[in-house]
């Protein structure tokens, strides 16, 4: 019998190692899911490399409006302000400036509740364009004049008759054009002239003889 303990002992110690071996891979590998589920959950919602700019980089000129919509509406709610800023200064930095209105107006057709985030995002990129971003955002939304007569005036009160000017053309509600440029600029008074441009940049006109407000120059910026 004694003997038969010693021969039988070798085989209990094997298999209590395998046992052992068998726990520790088990144990390695919950380990490992623990550690990648947690990785996981705590890394951030957009890698470095899915960023609005780079999304509209792999696309044409052409398709870059159509593709910051797409960015804005893949994106959550609490982002949307987000992604449109982040989408009109890609677009200005990888296009020319004549395709940032388009983009405006796209973004403007389709996101009505997030004017002043486009507007005011566009304004500081290009302030130049303020009477086209006027023109295609009314065109747009003509529903939205005061919304958009008080982000432009805030942002180019010297540019409010302008302003007014253009929206009016796309809109009969003249009132909601005022109340939005006195929201946006508290002294302005329509019957005035206060609020005139007198920035060559932000209205050119064709010579230096040519008033800076004049309906000609004006019009020439609209289209």
């Amino acid at each position: 019998m004694r003997r038969l303990w010693r021969h039988s002992r070798p085989g209990g110690r094997t298999s209590f190692s395998k046992t052992r071996v068998a726990a520790g891979l088990l144990a390695f590998f919950l380990t490992f899911v623990l550690v990648v589920g947690v990785l996981v959950y705590t890394a951030p919602e957009h890698s470095s490399l899915d960023t609005p700019f780079n999304d509209l980089r792999s696309v044409s000129v052409l398709e870059m409006p159509d593709r910051a919509v797409r960015i804005v509406q893949a994106g959550a709610p609490t982002r949307q302000d987000e992604l449109i800023q982040e989408s009109l200064k890609a677009v200005s930095i990888l296009a020319r400036p004549g395709i940032l209105p388009y983009t405006v107006s796209a973004l403007a057709r389709q996101f009505p509740d997030r004017l002043e985030a486009i507007l005011g995002a566009a304004m500081d990129l290009q302030p130049d364009l303020v009477l086209v971003y006027a023109q295609s955002c009314i065109i747009q939304q003509p529903s939205r004049a005061e919304q958009i007569s008080y982000v432009l005036g805030k942002k180019s009160p010297w540019n409010a008759s302008a302003i007014a000017k253009i929206l009016s053309a796309g809109t009969p509600d003249s009132d909601a054009i005022i109340r939005g440029l006195q929201k946006g600029i508290p002294e302005y008074h329509p019957q005035d002239h206060l609020f005139d441009a007198d920035h060559q940049a932000t209205v050119p006109s064709p010579s230096a003889d040519t008033p800076p407000a004049s309906p000609v120059g004006c019009d020439q910026q609209a289209q």
